[in-house]
């Protein structure tokens, strides 16, 4: 497993945000929470707003290229922007910097990798808009190619599925959160599972996560439980 660790804090001046003694490392550990490794140090004394502690920094790693994305946060805002580098930290890149689209400052999370490494699938939001304007996008490695899978208003937390065909995310239909899935190329987007579908319950659907085999979709529900979508069977209760 691969995560970010930031040692020190940032303070707020007269003079904006200061960034001085924050160190961020990339690191590993294996799935049972050992051997924590610092892999390398990406950051250091940065003199230009990162953060990782204001809330969940999101990576997604490719198997084939060897390769991370992630969306990183600046410090004092939850306005993200798009990066990558190899396993070992190395060439460490902003391939989407925050720009303004339609009068709004644009937020970039949730990445996830196709698997032959060939696109990032990710999340944008247009900040301060009204109503809420949150699409699914794709580009590639290096930020180019943009093209927008979905218009909104709420879709958020793509998923690649192993195969690369398909995409899960979510979308909020009538205030509540709901699965979807679509094609690699925006087409067929259909609900995940049936509405109708009484398992469904009251569950509402939220950081969707592919089984290894591509099979199955598991979901984290409004109540913090873990379900699987295809059966509607709770695999673990909220602590």
């Amino acid at each position: 497993i691969y995560f970010i660790k930031q040692l020190g804090s940032y303070t707020k001046n007269l003079g904006g945000t200061d960034g001085h003694g924050v160190n961020i490392y990339l690191c590993k550990m294996k799935p049972d929470g050992t051997a924590k490794t610092e892999i390398k140090e990406l950051w250091h004394d940065v003199k230009y707003p990162i953060d990782t502690q204001t809330r969940s920094t999101w990576m997604d790693v490719n198997v084939k290229t060897h390769k991370i994305a992630l969306s990183i946060i600046y410090a004092g805002s939850d306005i993200t922007g798009l990066w990558t580098m190899y396993l070992d930290g190395n060439d460490l890149k902003r391939v989407i910097a925050p720009t303004v689209i339609d009068g709004h400052l644009q937020a970039i999370d949730s990445p996830s990798w196709t698997p032959d490494g060939h696109w990032i699938v990710c999340d944008e939001q247009l900040r301060g808009s009204q109503p809420k304007q949150i699409r699914i996008l794709k580009c590639d490695p290096d930020g180019k190619n943009l093209l927008r899978l979905t218009q909104g208003p709420t879709d958020s937390q793509p998923r690649v599925s192993p195969d690369g065909k398909k995409i899960v995310f979510v979308h909020h239909v009538n205030w509540a959160r709901r699965l979807y899935l679509m094609d690699l190329d925006g087409g067929n987007v259909h609900p995940l599972p049936n509405p109708d579908d009484k398992r469904w319950g009251s569950h509402g659907g939220s950081y969707p996560a592919w089984g290894p085999d591509g099979k199955s979709i598991l979901f984290i529900g409004n109540d913090d439980t873990i379900v699987d979508v295809s059966t509607g069977k709770i695999l673990k209760r909220g602590e």
